[in-house]
């Protein structure tokens, strides 16, 4: 932690959480788990580093982030259970995640494409919620989904989320996002996307996840070019149509392009549960802890996904955004 010059107390929120173990780090965060004394469970929580050229700005993304899953209340994405300051700290707490990511599981090896294509189905439900409440993430990628040890995929990071009928905290004419993922409307101006380049990242990501290759730039990718092998068939025209470059040509709504994969998978001879049996060997492969800081599902977690993205409104269309200052 010496990089981010971060000092972590021992303990946070005048004694309530007990800091444990580093979890991870990265520029301008650290992640560490703590032990909620109150409720007597473990938490996951993110601490920014306090001081540099861009704390302003982080300080506002963090407050952002946890607004916007503050309007959310979903089994597939990362609940947020507390913020503050504290020794001039900004913190977030949060769920316990300890399958780690999906880029985690990726790098461990190939992924089964069924296995990636059920964990994005559960994606595409928490985005129905989002886009339904006006909240485009804008930063799908594997690793900003979580896993529980029960194959739950959890979406975090909404922290440069575009929230409808709130100040937009990016000028226009400035990207926000990862580059790999993200549509080309989005590299021209973040401020101005819709649902639609979420849906485009879930295409990215889960292509990325099947064949191990970077996804830049696969709006540019034509329906035969080398670049899809690796693909299963059914799969191919499905995140062939995802990732086009314009948007209105795109699919329109999380709910339509959730069942199309679930489609794809039945006509493969899948079926949820035996998915959900392979999840094992991929989910926390090397991790035994049992999972805490959170609500752990009792049954198939994409089944669940798709209920809960059926009961929901139909996913909005583009958020109109106005001019930014």
């Amino acid at each position: 932690m010496s990089q981010l010059a971060i000092s972590v107390p021992e303990t946070l929120r005048e004694g309530r959480y007990v800091v444990g173990e580093l979890l991870g780090q990265g520029g301008m965060a650290v992640v560490v788990k703590a032990h909620d004394t109150e409720l007597g469970v473990d938490w996951a929580v993110k601490i920014l580093a306090p001081h540099g050229a861009h704390r302003k700005s982080l300080r506002r993304r963090l407050k952002a982030e946890a607004r916007a899953m503050a309007r959310l209340n979903h089994p597939n994405i990362l609940a947020i259970h507390d913020v503050g300051t504290e020794d001039d700290l900004d913190y977030v707490v949060m769920d316990l995640a300890l399958g780690g990511s999906l880029q985690d599981v990726a790098e461990r090896g190939p992924m089964d494409p069924w296995v990636a294509t059920s964990f994005m189905v559960q994606v595409l439900s928490a985005l129905g919620a989002a886009h339904a409440q006006g909240i485009v993430h804008r930063d799908v990628k594997p690793h900003n989904v979580l896993l529980d040890l029960n194959g739950r995929a959890m979406l975090a990071d909404f922290g440069i989320a575009l929230l409808a009928g709130e100040d937009r905290r990016t000028r226009t004419g400035v990207a926000m996002g990862s580059l790999a993922y993200m549509p080309p409307e989005q590299r021209l101006d973040a401020a101005r996307v819709g649902p639609t380049a979420d849906l485009y990242a879930v295409g990215s990501s889960l292509y990325a996840m099947i064949t191990r290759n970077n996804p830049v730039d696969l709006f540019l990718a034509g329906p035969k070019s080398e670049r899809w092998a690796g693909v299963p068939d059914a799969l191919r025209p499905l995140l062939q149509k995802a990732v086009r470059m314009a948007p209105e040509e795109r699919w329109q709504d999380a709910t339509t392009f959730a069942h199309a994969l679930m489609e794809a998978i039945r006509g493969a001879g899948m079926d949820l549960p035996s998915i959900h049996g392979m999840m094992g060997s991929f989910v926390a492969a090397d991790r035994t802890a049992a999972p805490t800081g959170g609500p752990a599902p009792t049954r198939d977690p994409t089944q669940a996904a798709l209920e809960y993205l059926d009961q929901r409104v139909p996913t909005v269309a583009a958020v109109d955004l106005p001019p930014l200052e």
